[in-house]
């Protein structure tokens, strides 16, 4: 038989359970019901999976839906504008690669180097930690960001271009005249 534990908190339903623990197979475990990981209980919660603080996974995260992150501006204390140019974009690198100590991951991933960020503005997108002696880089957060400055930065190219060709109709309709 399958081995299970049942959870039982305020059962005011027909079932004999509130969740359930089954062990599968390689001591996969499978949670009915809503599990919630970390030291902070919270009174309710809408989500299947609910982690109070950090998670850490050392494969890949993959999301058959959208990853989110929260973006409030009531919640934020602006600190300053990110000051960061489309030259410093343009020099980042970009490349695929292997993960060189990971025999269990043969996928080939893209990305980029959290130490060359590390000497831009854009700094607080890379996250350090020490007791793996690895750092990791927020490449939402980054993308966003790169993404507003490149779209200012061809605003900017745009406007210029407007006035040149403004500049150079002026300037052939002087010639015209020069000629006639």
């Amino acid at each position: 038989s399958t081995p299970f534990v049942d959870v039982h908190y305020n059962n005011s339903s027909t079932a004999d359970y509130t969740s359930r623990i089954i062990e599968g197979l390689s001591g996969q475990l499978t949670v009915t019901g809503k599990l919630r990981v970390g030291l902070y209980y919270t009174t309710s919660t809408d989500y299947a999976f609910h982690v109070v603080g950090t998670a850490y996974a050392t494969g890949n995260l993959i999301a058959a839906g959208d990853l989110t992150a929260g973006s409030d501006i009531r919640y934020k204390d602006k600190i300053q504008d990110l000051r960061l140019s489309v030259h410093d974009i343009a020099l980042a690198p970009a490349f695929t690669y292997k993960l060189n100590n990971r025999e269990d991951d043969a996928l080939v991933h893209i990305g980029s180097s959290a130490q060359y960020w590390l000497n831009t503005n854009a700094k607080d997108a890379v996250y350090y930690d020490k007791q793996n002696d690895f750092y990791h880089l927020n490449y939402a957060s980054l993308a966003l960001c790169n993404t507003i400055i490149l779209a200012r930065g061809m605003e900017t190219q745009e406007e210029k271009i407007a006035r040149l060709e403004d500049r150079i109709k002026e300037l052939e309709e002087r010639v015209k005249q020069f000629e006639q």
